[in-house]
């Protein structure tokens, strides 16, 4: 038997550095519009409209989307004009770091188990290497998705630092960089410290707020300087969404849909977990209770607002799968073997149906990939004098090698910026092409064999994203000529 946690973390490690340069695209589009356009605007400010409508209205800090743009830039500066190549550079750093996680994990599980269950550690590990929601959280540029790392070191610092004043201010300055990549995320770190005053910890409360103080402190100092109020995003954030309820027209679902995302990301190890709870309760030691305190506290508070997604449980990911291998691995010292015979292989294969599931979800299908797919794709048309996307506010993926703009869909518009060209790219779900006709151009879909314009299904999560019933029209990527050339 493997009885070392590095083969677990080399080939997360493999995957994670891998999977970004071949699966593009996302499954939550707020990873494009939330980080990748504002980081782009960053690096290339002549394109405005990179900037969305979270950022025109102040309601998120810049401070995420500014640490994106570094690789960005980095990427451009090593010579990648291509859009897919900078994203797939900028997602394999992100794997690069998410990978920290599965070593974190094997250690926490083994301290938090008394390093009597090694077995219960790796398998954490190797769960943490495979499980598809895991790579995929592990390389995506979203706040929720990297911030369960520094959840992850906020919760287990106490187990794996001696001295208790150095754990406390390393897991307040953890969750203060959770907090500062997504505000959201301050909801872990305050169940966090609720649990130690809860518990009589009045000090090591004090060491977290300590640890803390300075990324809130940063998280209001960038507010001041790009919106000149310290703490806009977070008053302004908690508004659009608590008071306002800005984020429920992307639909809403029962409070108990969070709880069965919670499920969904952790799977069955969690649920076994879980359902042991009320019996081995006062037989989990002070630290793993305080794990288990946090998560619970998360998916409460999330269970109260009415518009849910499935990435929102997200930060919980690791600490979850901590909280459930060591509770699993009380447990099973404490059933007997009767029952472990049949309740050990009925887990085996739920644990096998919804890895499948999982996989196909999460590194197979990307429903939101093919409508920048085309904006991309125009980009490569050979011989274009310039590319246009008129639907979609992705700047992101337009053409770096030729010139290239998101213009609107008016005719006027189209006359004024093709007035000139005799051969340009367009981007769009058009059926009818007649703006284009009318000016004398010749549209064909380009490469050839690009599918004809047809109707499919948005496949998406009934998360408010859209509605898997909804009909949306395939963009496609089109090569424009004079009719007369």
């Amino acid at each position: 038997m493997i009885k070392s946690w590095r083969p677990a973390f080399f080939a997360g490690l493999l995957l994670r550095l891998v999977l970004p340069w071949y699966g593009h695209g996302f499954r939550y589009m707020d990873e494009h519009w939330q980080v990748i356009e504002p980081a782009n605007h960053l690096v290339h400010p002549a394109w405005p409209w990179s900037i969305t409508t979270e950022w025109r209205d102040g309601l998120r800090s810049w401070i995420y989307p500014w640490l994106v743009s570094l690789p960005m830039r980095l990427a451009e500066a090593l010579g990648m004009n291509d859009a897919l190549n900078i994203v797939s550079f900028t997602r394999m750093l992100h794997g690069l770091l998410a990978a920290v996680a599965i070593p974190l994990v094997y250690l926490s599980v083994d301290k938090l188990t008394a390093r009597r269950s090694k077995k219960s550690a790796l398998l954490a590990a190797w769960m943490v290497a495979l499980w598809p929601f895991a790579i995929y959280c592990g390389f995506h540029t979203q706040g929720d998705m990297i911030g369960a790392l520094f959840v992850l070191c906020g919760a287990c610092a106490p187990m794996l630092l001696k001295k208790e004043s150095h754990a406390y201010l390393a897991a307040g300055f953890a969750f203060g960089i959770a907090l500062a990549l997504k505000i959201d995320l301050a909801v872990a770190g305050l169940g966090f410290g609720i649990w130690q005053l809860l518990g009589g910890g009045m000090k090591r409360a004090l060491w977290l707020v300590a640890g803390v103080a300075p990324l809130v402190a940063l998280v209001g100092f960038v507010d001041f300087v790009t919106w000149g109020t310290w703490f806009h995003s977070v008053t302004a954030h908690a508004r659009a969404n608590l008071v306002e309820g800005v984020g429920n027209q992307w639909g809403v679902m029962p409070w108990y849909g969070h709880v069965l995302y919670f499920f969904d990301i952790t799977s069955a190890p969690a649920l076994l977990a879980a359902a042991a709870l009320p019996f081995f309760w006062s037989a989990l030691s002070k630290q793993l209770r305080a794990v288990w305190f946090m998560n619970i506290f998360f998916v409460a508070v999330f269970c109260a607002i009415p518009h849910k997604e499935k990435r929102f449980l997200a930060p919980l990911l690791y600490t979850a799968i901590v909280a459930a291998f060591a509770t699993l691995a009380v447990a099973r010292a404490r059933v007997s073997k009767a029952t472990l015979r049949w309740l050990v292989p009925a887990a085996i294969g739920l644990f096998a149906v919804h890895f499948a599931t999982n996989a196909v979800t999460y590194l197979v299908r990307r429903p939101w990939w093919d409508r920048l797919e085309a904006i991309h794709t125009a980009g490569l048309a050979p011989g274009i004098e310039k590319m246009f996307s008129p639907q979609w506010p992705a700047i992101f993926y337009l053409s770096r090698t030729v010139p290239s703009e998101a213009i609107g869909a008016e005719r006027e518009t189209i006359r004024a910026k093709t007035k000139g060209l005799k051969s340009f790219s367009v981007a769009t779900d058009w059926k009818d092409l007649s703006p284009f006709t009318e000016l004398g151009f010749r549209c064909a879909a380009w490469p050839a064999g690009t599918p004809d314009l047809k109707s499919n299904a948005v496949d998406a999560e009934p998360n408010g994203s859209a509605a898997a019933s909804v009909q949306d029209p395939v963009p496609r990527a089109l090569l424009c000529t004079l009719a007369n050339q």
